[in-house]
């Protein structure tokens, strides 16, 4: 009540103070937009430390519930402001769907700028912070109300953890990051959708009339590690694939004989499709149930032993 009290007191001094002044609306309604942000992103609770570590720096700035808008030509100041006015907003969205729980600060969003530079004119225009111990070089952090960060890729050191935002920025640091990938997709297979990407990016900068010396060599390497990619897929699928048809062949032949394919049978045939066809058949066709069962079982228990 007392708060009450004292909020009434000082909306009508400040309403009867500046109408001399203008106009006044008390209890002002604001019209809020419906705001996009390149990227939302709420880390899912099951996500493991190691996934988040394997993105490096990128990985530490989405540990938490985030906004992040991205600038290959360096943001503008009304730019920025418009970021906020993003984040501010999806803050209100937040606390309205937490109701009545009340959110802390840390359960608030943050907003990561990334760009490929920042202008020398935001260094005087806007109070930037860097934070070494938290975030290390190229990192710039607003003051705390803001919950807000600028991270600029071209003052990024040229480490692996840094890797896959130097992706994102220009010239050598990102061609080195390209490099790097590059070498981590021919023995990470699990790297083969970003491959993807680079290599559609890779095709669409091929359309550019004049491309410089550096970036024809780049576009040559992407060209012959996606190549190289797509045929060692196709030969794992082919594997697969003969992998799958010698498995229907052996339980086809164990059901022709004995009926079904049971718990017993199934290890039989684990150990089977390591054979030839041929082989097969002459162990299927000639040796009963229980010999299958007794020998190629105990040649399992010794294989992992």
């Amino acid at each position: 009540m007392t708060r009450q009290i004292h909020d009434q007191f000082g909306k009508e001094l400040l309403a009867e103070l500046v109408q001399p002044l203008g106009q006044v609306n008390t209890n002002q309604e604001i019209h809020a937009e419906t705001y996009h942000a390149d990227l939302g992103f709420i880390p899912s609770p099951t996500a493991k430390a190691e996934s988040f570590q394997k993105l490096g720096l990128l990985g530490q700035l989405v540990r938490t519930s985030c906004l992040l808008e991205y600038f290959w030509k360096p943001p503008t100041l009304a730019e920025v402001r418009g970021g906020l006015l993003k984040l501010f907003s999806w803050h209100g969205q937040l606390r309205r769907e937490a109701k009545p729980k009340r959110l802390s600060e840390n359960d608030l969003s943050r907003l990561w700028i990334v760009t490929t530079t920042i202008p020398k004119s935001f260094f005087t225009q806007i109070s930037l912070k860097l934070n070494l111990l938290e975030w290390g070089e190229g990192v710039y952090v607003m003051e705390a109300l803001f919950k807000t960060a600028i991270v600029a890729i071209d003052r990024l050191p040229l480490t692996p953890e840094t890797v896959w935002l130097r992706l994102l920025g220009r010239g050598e640091s990102q061609e080195q990051a390209v490099e790097t990938v590059l070498a981590w997709v021919k023995t990470d297979p699990s790297l083969s959708n970003v491959l993807e990407i680079i290599y559609k990016w890779c095709t669409l900068l091929d359309t550019k009339p004049h491309l410089t010396e550096p970036e024809k060599e780049l576009l040559m390497n992407v060209e012959q590690v996606y190549q190289e990619a797509r045929q060692q897929a196709v030969q794992q699928g082919r594997l697969e694939m003969q992998r799958e048809m010698q498995r229907a062949f052996v339980e086809s032949l164990l059901k022709s004989r004995f009926g079904k394919v049971d718990r017993s049978l199934s290890k039989v045939v684990d150990s089977l499709v390591q054979f030839s066809p041929q082989e097969v058949a002459d162990y299927l066709l000639q040796w009963s149930r229980e010999e299958l069962i007794a020998e190629f079982g105990k040649k399992r228990a010794k294989g992992k032993n």
